[in-house]
Formats: C-alpha cells, structure tokens, sequence
C-alpha cells in the first residue's frame, strides 16, 4: 500500500511540474518573431539585416531573414527572358535580315533597335517572373514562420505591401523605401503605377515607412502617397541616407521602430 501511495504521490508532482501539451512556458509567451525581406543585392550580413536581427534577438524574440536566392538578378539573362519572349530573337533575326539585303547601315539601325527592344523585353518580363518568384517565396516564408512582423527594404518592401494587398495580411510592417511603384513601372511601362488595392475601410494593422529625401530610386512622393493610402501608418522622412538608409541604423532609428512595432503587438 505505500508504495502505490508512493507512486501516485509521484506522478501527480511529475504532472504538475510538466506543462500540458499546447500550453507554451511563460517565456516563449512573451517571444515573438521578425520576418525579414531584402532588397536587391542585399544578404543576411548587410547592415540592416545584421543590426536588427542583433537587436531583436537581443530583445529575446526571432529574427528570419528570408534569402530570395538569385531569382532578382535572373532578368539581366537576355537568353532565358528576353530571347524566350521572342520579341527580341525576332529584332535580332530582322537587323541581321537587313544587313545582309539592304547594306550595312540599315542593318546597324535595325540591330540598335532591336537591342533597346531586348533590353526592355529582358527587364519587362524578367521582373515580372522575379516578381512572382520572390512573393511566393515570401508567403512561403509567412506561412511558415508566422512572424508577428514583417520588415522589409526596397523590393521586399514592395513584396511585403504584395502580401497585405493580395491576402489581407493585418501583421504590422515596417517598411524602409519599399519599391512598390518602382517595380510596377518596370513590370508594365504603359500602365500608372496605382497602391494597393486594400483600402482604408480593411481592418490592416500598424506600417511604418522610413524613407529619405534624397533616394534616387523610389521618390518620396511614392512613399508618401502609400503611406496616405494606406489605413494606420506613420512616416519618417530623414535626410541625406540615400536609398540604402545606412545612417537610420547608425542613429537607431531603424532599431527602435522595430522593437516599438515588436511591444504594439500586444497593444
């Protein structure tokens, strides 16, 4: 009899110290996560990635820099996107045609042409696979890691913005001269680069832009117009950092907007 006594005594202590099964410790409670996307050229030990991911680790939570691989330098490959069109090899076949018909100068002038048509032909329809390849890459990365929120700089920025207008994402963001228009434009030359299509009446969370005066690749009217279009966001204009925005991680900026976006989760 005592030692059944005995055995009971133990295995209720034994299942009172032991947390059930779903029922997480109160310091993975408190952890949360960052998803990170890169802009072009960009990897895990440039400044941006490398300092927040030290700061939010630091802070106790996750940190995932999502690799895009080389799928944003695939449209500067003429044989596989641009000649796979066709509208290149056939300007191509047209100037050489011409060379050999009419003389040498009507075919210069037609094999000009045709590599300014193979130029825009390449970036054209190179970006919009990239493009597509890039966001299912992303929403791979959403669905697995779950992050509480997305951060993400020039081309990821545009994809994180991708995110919330196709699937009515409501993680807040922070977004650090996303190229949303940009990347629009070089997709479809012809058509007005328009924001999202999530209006101001969807129930999305908390994004904030950081972006300077002087980028030479995205404008700051285009930050500025999203950011008017979209529900619930603030914008930080500084001056002088270029596209890259080096100088907000060396102020903190980028540090301390990050770690505010992590603690309104809770909010």
């Amino acid at each position: 009899k005592l030692q059944f006594l005995y055995l009971i005594a133990v295995t209720h202590i034994r299942s009172a110290r032991t947390p059930s099964a779903g029922v997480k410790p109160a310091l993975q409670m408190g952890r949360k996560s960052v998803l990170y996307l890169h802009g072009f050229q960009e990897d895990e030990v440039s400044p941006k990635p490398a300092h927040l991911r030290a700061v939010v680790e630091g802070a106790g939570h996750a940190f995932h820099f999502v690799p895009l691989g080389m799928y944003l330098t695939r449209w500067h490959s003429p044989i596989r996107y641009g000649l796979s069109s066709g509208v290149g090899l056939c300007c191509l076949l047209a100037g050489a045609a011409a060379w050999t018909l009419l003389g040498p100068w009507w075919g210069v002038g037609l094999y000009a042409a045709s590599m300014f048509v193979l130029k825009n032909s390449v970036i054209r329809t190179g970006v919009s696979r990239s493009y597509e390849e890039t966001y299912a890459i992303a929403a791979a990365a959403v669905e697995e890691h779950q992050p509480d929120v997305i951060a993400g700089f020039s081309w990821g920025g545009a994809l994180a913005l991708e995110l919330k207008n196709r699937r009515g994402d409501t993680r807040p963001l922070l977004l650090m001269a996303p190229a949303y228009h940009l990347l629009q434009r070089l997709r479809d030359p012809l058509v007005e680069p328009r924001p999202p299509t999530c209006g101001k009446n969807a129930p999305h969370g908390a994004a904030v832009f950081i972006h300077s005066d002087d980028d030479p690749l995205v404008p700051m009217a285009e930050t500025e117009a999203l950011a008017e279009h979209l529900p619930n966001t603030t914008l930080h204009r500084v001056e002088g950092q270029g596209h890259p925005l080096w100088g907000t991680v060396e102020s903190g900026l980028l540090q301390k907007t990050l770690l505010d976006l992590l603690r309104c989760t809770d909010c």
